[in-house]
């Protein structure tokens, strides 16, 4: 701690409780020492200050959050009302042995994590601003916050009881969606079948939760209706279960296949005159397939300033980091397409179809074919730009007015995606790709030439600074 901030922490006990919170939040977040050193020097430090010492001495706080703010700078608070709207943890919640005083100490344990999820959960209901703030030039997600929640309130934190004492952990801020389908599998439905806690219940009362807990099951996991979207994959859903799907395969092969009604595969209480035909849902299928195929195929990347000018299937990539992720993310996403359609179901619905001879077989053969190239051009360009990668990693490294030493292998593997990559290797490709590169340099000289540092410099040394950071500019173009 400098002198300007002994005015408010000086127990030597609290400075080793700070350095736990300290080298977890910059280990986690993947950050330099001089970010937490930022936030100790920030003019706004009585504030911080305050915050940390109401959650390290006063006990009154269950939960602290740091995350980054929009400037990229690390931001303690008890609450989340400077991000979305007020949110204060109650000081007055019950302990987990008021919660659950006829629960075992595992059961009181798992209750302890719930409660850290949830009050972690609490944090992320503000969605980060597109910001370069929350993800660094070389690619690493700064979208997340780290929680520190005490177990039992009013009791002093030390050195040593630190890990007995609070619950830590992160949390990403960037999908909301994606933290629900990871906390209800790994957490809540553990948590809500579990043995010892059915026991408390009634028969009733579990059945009732079985059912909800499997339709919320379905919803999040094996749809894919929510994470399938929020996970950058494309979900080819079946409008009918694969049972109905199997024995439908099974009519056709053995030539009795006509006009039939949902009810005959599955369930007789159906009202036939209501129920479509199974050609008709067949049909549907195929079409939202078709649309959704056609929709990730004509998907590409530009560069552009003003992206509420992009149509709806072009991306807006304005760093190399963007432009790579883009074809990982597209190759993925093909790769799932692909499997989804090679799966004994998905296989079996394009059997029928091809065997009644629907209008749309035609169709999905085409569009098969076009995804297979796709998938292949995606694989090709992914190849040639992972090397890129390394290159903007290590200008991320360095200070860019010391990087002379980096442009001549940066340029070589330009030269080498332009020669080698054969899917690659067309104009509006490379522009894309060379604007994102141009874009980058900037960024990072930008960087380093911070207007602050400049004037608390000599003059002298601000333009020697200057002049080699121009040079280096000068050097790639």
């Amino acid at each position: 701690m400098n002198s300007s901030n002994k005015t408010i922490i000086t127990n030597n006990k609290d400075d080793k409780v700070l350095e736990h919170i300290c080298n977890y939040t910059l280990a986690t977040l993947r950050l330099k020492a001089d970010k937490w050193e930022q936030m100790m020097a920030n003019p706004r430090f009585r504030l911080i200050g305050l915050i940390l010492l109401n959650w390290l001495q006063n006990g009154q706080h269950r939960v602290l959050v740091v995350t980054l703010n929009l400037n990229g700078s690390l931001m303690p608070t008890n609450s989340i009302n400077e991000i979305s709207q007020q949110y204060v943890i109650p000081s007055n919640t019950q302990k987990p042995t008021s919660i659950a005083s006829n629960i075992s100490t595992e059961l009181s344990t798992s209750l302890l994590a719930v409660s850290a999820a949830m009050n972690a959960t609490a944090c992320l209901l503000p969605m980060p601003a597109t910001s370069s703030s929350f993800s660094t030039l070389d690619g690493v997600p700064r979208g997340k916050c780290t929680y520190f929640l005490r177990k039992q309130l009013n009791i002093p934190l030390t050195n040593e009881n630190f890990r007995n004492h609070v619950i830590f952990g992160d949390f990403p801020i960037h999908s909301k969606m994606e933290t629900l389908s990871v906390i209800f599998e790994e957490v809540l439905k553990p948590l809500l079948q579990c043995a010892g806690n059915r026991k408390l219940r009634s028969d009733v009362q579990n059945k009732d939760l079985d059912a909800r807990v499997k339709d919320i099951h379905t919803t999040l996991i094996e749809r894919g209706q929510v994470k399938g979207k929020i996970n950058n994959k494309t979900i080819l859903s079946l409008l009918l279960p694969s049972g109905v799907i199997e024995n439908m395969l099974m009519q056709v092969k053995q030539g009795s296949f006509k006009e039939l009604t949902l009810h005959q595969f599955v369930n007789k209480n159906i009202d036939e005159i209501t129920e479509p035909k199974i050609r008709l849902l067949m049909e549907e299928m195929i079409i939202n397939w078709l649309a959704k195929m056609d929709s990730v195929i004509k998907e590409k990347s530009e560069y552009n300033v003003d992206s509420r000018r992009l149509k709806n299937d072009i991306i807006n990539v304005c760093l190399p980091v963007h432009e790579i992720n883009f074809w990982i993310n597209r190759q993925e996403n093909l790769q799932n397409i692909y499997n989804q359609l090679t799966a004994s179901t998905h296989k079996a619905v394009t059997e029928i179809l091809e065997a009644i001879n629907s209008t749309y077989c035609p169709s999905f053969k085409k569009i098969f074919h076009q995804l297979i190239y796709a998938l292949s051009e995606s694989q090709d360009i992914s190849i040639w730009l992972k090397p890129l990668l390394q290159q903007t990693i290590q200008f991320s490294s360095v200070h860019f007015n010391s990087a002379h030493h980096l442009i001549v292998p940066l340029v070589h593997v330009i030269h080498l995606i332009w020669s080698g990559a054969r899917y690659y290797k067309s104009t509006s490709r490379m522009t894309t790709l060379l604007r994102c590169i141009c874009n980058f340099l900037v960024c990072r000289a930008q960087e380093d030439l911070e207007v602050a540092n400049l004037f608390n410099l000599d003059a002298d040394e601000g333009l020697q600074k200057i002049s080699k950071t121009l040079e280096i500019l000068e050097l790639f173009k």
